[in-house]
């Protein structure tokens, strides 16, 4: 189990079970962990923007990690995601994570 809240690098935490969350088979803690911070800085970028529903969003260098959740995030939003890689290659599957 991974969670992300407040105090979470004390040695006891208390938290609310919708802020756990199981980490899959074959998937490393070291993994794991570094996926709230690659959400957390995509959605902070979206969230500067404000609302993208309905807009064009252009993510550069999207098959990274903080690119590829922000197109997911972006589309889930309702804008029309463009995603922009350094080749063909490096763009699978972001148009199954909602880039046109």
């Amino acid at each position: 189990m991974v969670a992300l809240a407040q105090g979470a690098f004390a040695e006891r935490v208390a938290v609310d079970v919708g802020s756990l969350a199981e980490v899959p088979q074959g998937v490393g803690l070291a993994e794991m962990a570094a996926v709230p911070v690659a959400g957390l800085a995509a959605l902070r970028a979206l969230r500067a923007v404000g609302s993208v529903l309905g807009r064009r969003v252009l993510v550069t260098g999207a098959s990274g990690g903080v690119g590829r959740l922000a197109v997911q995030l972006a589309a889930r939003a309702g804008a029309r995601v463009i995603a922009s890689v350094g080749s063909v290659a490096r763009g699978e599957g972001l148009a199954e994570a909602g880039a046109t």
